[in-house]
């Protein structure tokens, strides 16, 4: 529904001058979610501006309200999380090598670490679709677990690789505390429905 003069004034206004490109963590919680990031990083390598100052890309900025702000003199109170009594863990970039070479060693923060055997996968508050590096070699991953289960509220790419969906409700179905971790304050987020369908919260 843009007019297409809207669009291409837009696009010249920003070839013209130094543009930063932002994009909503929000975008990628939808089907074809990974798409709006990558198209970004595509607008922002189109431009030619990444890596100067006031240009490029940038990634969840206005989410994290923490770009520009010093860090909080106290930290928001929360509460205890406990210990978990596993140990071992593998950065997020690498679930499709954990799931492709159990067994196998890699190097981390000048460790070596071994990647476990993973049977099943619970995947709660993320769409691993949207930021991985290569997502053929991610759906071959994820056919590896006996089980794969998803907590997610939209049909998102991981969800479809899932063999059991939990659905989850959204922010404004559940009561909860809404703050950032560089927010000076907390926000009452109040329900406006109940859940919908069969979802429940995560933690339920």
């Amino acid at each position: 529904g843009v007019p297409v003069e809207t669009m291409t004034n837009l696009a010249r206004r920003m070839a013209a001058s130094r543009t930063l490109v932002n994009v909503s963590w929000s975008l990628q919680r939808a089907e074809h979610g990974e798409q709006p990031p990558w198209m970004g990083l595509a607008l922002a390598a189109i431009l030619g501006q990444i890596g100067l100052p006031g240009g490029g890309y940038g990634f969840g900025y206005g989410s994290m309200a923490n770009v520009g702000e010093p860090p909080l003199r106290h930290r928001l109170p929360v509460f205890p999380q406990g210990k978990n009594s596993v140990d071992a863990f593998i950065p997020v970039a690498r679930v499709s090598d954990m799931l492709l070479c159990p067994g196998e060693e890699f190097d981390y923060d000048g460790e070596r670490r071994v990647y476990p055997h993973a049977r099943l996968v619970v995947w709660s508050g993320g769409n691993p679709f949207h930021h991985h590096q290569d997502l053929g070699r991610l759906r071959q991953a994820l056919s590896r677990p006996e089980t794969v289960i998803v907590h997610d509220p939209f049909w998102t790419a991981t969800a479809r690789h899932a063999d059991i969906v939990l659905p989850s409700t959204v922010t404004l179905e559940r009561d909860d505390i809404g703050a950032a971790s560089n927010d000076p304050w907390l926000i009452a987020m109040h329900k406006a429905v109940g859940p919908v369908g069969c979802s429940r919260n995560d933690y339920d």
